[in-house]
């Protein structure tokens, strides 16, 4: 890690809650490294970095559910193998509605984050390479009718890439031995 990541790292360690009594059983800085570590598999899918990450911390509440991206499944999705039912809010014709839906899980952060570019990919193989902003990845995302229904989903993880410095992600990567 460089410099600014590294400042990065410190930063999200501090505000991750302790998930040790969560699904993952991981320390902040295991769930933290966890995470970084599979950043890997995000540069050769033409994804930047620095998105995933802030969606992994608000879908997951920093590592207190099962599930980093918020995917929802159905039981003909091929998804749903690894499906938990969860309730969620959704905004609905302008409205706040409160239900369960099933989310797709996997027991390892890297699964959750291989399934993740997999569905990424499926859903909008051509906008990646037009894509290489975080706002821009945003932007192109919310035009998919299923994919978020919060109208401050994208203003959301735009400022949790701010306020955790995760822009540093995007640069060059240095891929770890897992990778």
């Amino acid at each position: 890690m460089n410099e600014k990541q590294m400042s990065s790292y410190n930063a999200m360690v501090s505000k991750c809650k302790s998930t040790a009594a969560g699904p993952w059983r991981l320390s902040s800085e295991q769930w933290v490294q966890q995470v970084i570590d599979c950043l890997g598999l995000l540069g050769g899918a033409g994804i930047l970095r620095s998105v995933p990450m802030a969606q992994a911390i608000l879908e997951s509440g920093w590592g207190s559910k099962p599930y980093l991206f918020g995917i929802k499944a159905t039981k003909a999705d091929f998804l749903a193998v690894n499906a938990e039912e969860s309730p969620t809010h959704e905004i609905i014709d302008g409205q706040s509605v409160h239900q369960s839906d099933y989310f797709f899980k996997d027991k390892s952060i890297r699964g959750n984050f291989i399934n993740y570019v997999k569905y990424i990919q499926r859903m909008k193989p051509d906008f990646l390479a037009a894509s290489n902003t975080p706002d821009g990845f945003l932007s192109y995302l919310q035009k998919e009718p299923s994919y978020s229904t919060s109208p401050i989903y994208e203003k959301t993880i735009l400022e949790i890439i701010q306020d955790n410095g995760l822009n540093v992600w995007d640069c060059a990567w240095t891929p770890s031995a897992s990778d």
